[in-house]
């Protein structure tokens, strides 16, 4: 039977006969890409055929995973964001390193047939040395095991004039998806890289045809409906394309989602570390599996819900840094300071994350001297304290003031409305930490080129989210909180 499809699609034929994923559309993809000199391009006026920056279509054995056979065992990883020094602690930067070693550790043992990254390698684009040799070990793993690493580019792996996607594929072997299939078994693979939502309006959907019998797209980006305030329809990426995709594997959101989206199955695997303390999910990968032998239809159980036939998936979690969760409903003459301290001594908080918060009646305590108790006095790594009990716009700045910085920046950011040009340089601006002492004249060579080729990208665009959708997602998280229940993993 023929799997369903989104609207305008081609539909694939059964798994037992292969079939060709024809072109629905005569259109091309055009996404941010650069010219020549390095200078940012304009996609709707570059005379040349635009591409995703992958190489050519390349073909891969399949070896069935630990088992062998004809099954395609495809591990799905994301947004690794190594070098990331949260709460400006060496020990959290060694924190990403060592999770992402586990990832690669576990498609060796595991003798997966392909290891799928979609995104945000770094979590700056301008990554230490450190962390940029410590990835390019791992992948020269994964090649000594012969396994190939395929890749997009996230927000946080774009430079200025290429993405660190684009090295790896001169040192470590690892390929760049693009319009052209990447065949691993009886599964062909696509990308999509991350694009600016200026960018995407210029964007069609065009992949070259291929004769495998699954194809599976991986795109980075906040796409809907999977990403609550997503602002880049993953129902439009699917429907318009001339690649009929069983499985959309996604990068970008930091929480696991499994989802089936025009008969697609649709899936986020989650940051393999928690890149804020409000992350409460497991983290860890997913393996996903391609034929019909992956999970018979007799056997099939409920998540296989959100797959079509021929392909199945298993989560398997990390063993990362414990968090401690601490949440307190309180009263209006509780002493709440001293609920926190009692809640504390009751967890084995040595060596973790610990994050309090309290939510209910009453004034706000100072968090400062609970931090340094869970730290000081019970050995946690770290602890932030959030007390919600604020209402309307002072809410929103008791969560930025505990929360990540580089999240609370982020999040503004996308009420600003900027410009793709401005937008692009804000986050140039902000990886570069410490600040380069030749970023002023990078900038003003940059925009120099910009007003030149393309001053239309100067214009004020509609911000991704709005101060009011900004506030429900903190009222949101304070419903989330609020549940009287204490929570350790």
């Amino acid at each position: 039977m023929d799997r369903p499809t989104s609207a305008g699609s081609t539909p694939h034929s059964t798994p037992t006969s292969k079939s060709t994923h024809s072109p629905r559309t005569t259109h091309e993809l055009q996404p941010h890409y650069h010219d020549t000199d390095g200078r940012t391009a304009n996609p709707t006026t570059h005379p040349r055929r635009p591409d995703l920056g992958g190489g050519a279509a390349r073909s891969f054995r399949p070896r069935g995973g630990r088992g062998g056979g004809s099954m395609t065992v495809v591990l799905h990883t994301s947004d690794t964001h190594l070098g990331y020094q949260q709460y400006h602690l060496e020990e959290r930067a060694a924190d990403f390193a060592a999770a992402f070693e586990a990832v690669i550790d576990e498609a060796v043992e595991r003798g997966v047939d392909a290891v799928v990254h979609s995104g945000d390698m770094f979590h700056d684009s301008n990554p230490r040395i450190g962390p940029l040799l410590h990835a390019i070990r791992q992948l020269r793993r994964l090649a000594d095991a012969d396994i190939p690493f395929l890749m997009v580019s996230g927000n946080h792996d774009t430079t200025r004039d290429d993405a660190w996607v684009s090295v790896f594929t001169e040192v470590a072997d690892a390929v760049h998806l693009g319009r052209d299939p990447t065949v691993v078994g009886d599964v062909a693979l696509y990308g999509l890289d991350y694009h600016t939502p200026t960018y995407r309006d210029h964007l069609t959907y065009e992949f070259e045809s291929n004769d495998a019998d699954h194809a599976a797209l991986v795109a980075h980006g906040s796409f809907s409906p999977l990403v609550a305030y997503g602002d880049w329809s993953i129902e439009d990426v699917l429907s318009s394309s001339t690649v009929a995709f069983d499985a959309a594997l996604l990068g970008d959101d930091h929480t696991p989602i499994f989802e089936e989206v025009g008969g697609t199955f649709t899936t986020y695997p989650g940051s393999t570390e928690r890149t804020m303390a409000d992350q409460r999910d497991d983290r860890g990968f997913t393996l996903v599996r391609f034929d019909d032998d992956a999970r018979p239809e007799s056997d099939r159980i409920d998540r296989d819900a959100v797959c079509p036939p021929g392909v199945s998936y298993d989560r398997v979690p990390l063993d990362t840094r414990p968090h401690v969760y601490i949440d307190i409903e309180a009263e209006e003459d509780d002493a709440v300071a001293e609920r926190v301290r009692d809640e504390l001594g009751d967890h084995d908080v040595a060596g973790t994350v610990v994050a309090v918060t309290i939510d209910g009646e009453g004034e706000p305590v100072a968090a400062g001297p609970l931090e340094a108790y869970a730290k000081e006095d019970l050995g946690a790594l770290e602890a932030r304290v959030s007390d919600r009990r604020r209402r309307g716009s002072d809410r929103v700045a008791i969560d930025v003031s505990f929360a990540d910085p580089d999240d609370a920046v982020e999040r503004r950011r996308r009420t600003l409305g900027l410009s793709a040009v401005v937008d692009e340089l804000e986050q140039q601006v902000r990886a570069d930490t410490p600040v380069d002492s030749n970023l002023r004249d990078r900038v003003e060579e940059d925009v120099e080129d910009r007003i030149e080729d393309d001053p239309a990208a100067f214009d004020p665009v509609e911000p991704e989210v709005t101060e009011e959708e900004l506030r429900e997602q903190a009222d949101g998280l304070a419903v989330d909180a609020s549940q009287p229940t204490t929570q350790e993993d």
